[in-house]
C-alpha cells in the first residue's frame, strides 16, 4: 500500500512469497490422478519446478504401495498447489500444476451478424 501512497515510508520487498518465472506461458492443470484409493504422501512443495520423471509422491494402500510406490505426473512444469488431506479416492488429482501452454493466446471466432 505504501506505493500507492496510502501508508507513509519507504516501499519495503515482500520476503516469504516465492515467485516462480518459468519462462513460458503456463497453464493451469490438474495432475497426479491415483489409480486406487490410497493415502498420498507429497514429495513437492508448491512454487517447486519438477519434470514429468520426478517424484510428486507416494501412494500407498493399507501400507502397501501402489504401483511402483511411488506417482509421478506426464508433464514438466510447477507446482502450484497441493490439495488437502491424504486421502485419495480413484481418478482424483493430487496437486495443481503449471505447464507450459504452446496454444495460440487469442484464436479467431468467426460470427455471423443477422439482419
Amino acid at each position: 500500500m505504501r506505493w500507492a501512497g496510502m501508508l507513509p515510508g519507504e516501499m519495503e520487498p515482500i520476503a516469504g512469497i516465492r515467485v516462480v518465472a518459468p519462462g513460458f506461458p503456463c497453464r493451469r492443470r490438474a495432475v497426479g490422478r491415483v489409480p486406487q484409493p490410497c493415502i498420498v504422501h507429497h514429495l513437492v512443495e508448491p512454487g517447486d519446478l519438477s519434470s514429468g520423471r520426478s517424484a510428486r509422491r507416494n501412494a500407498r494402500r493399507l501400507g502397501r504401495p501402489v504401483g511402483e510406490g511411488v506417482l509421478r505426473s506426464e508433464y514438466d512444469g510447477w507446482i502450484i498447489s497441493r490439495t488437502h488431506g491424504v486421502v485419495r479416492y480413484p481418478g482424483e488429482a493430487t496437486f495443481s500444476m503449471a505447464i507450459r501452454d504452446d496454444s495460440e493466446m487469442v484464436g479467431r471466432i468467426r460470427t455471423t451478424i443477422q439482419g
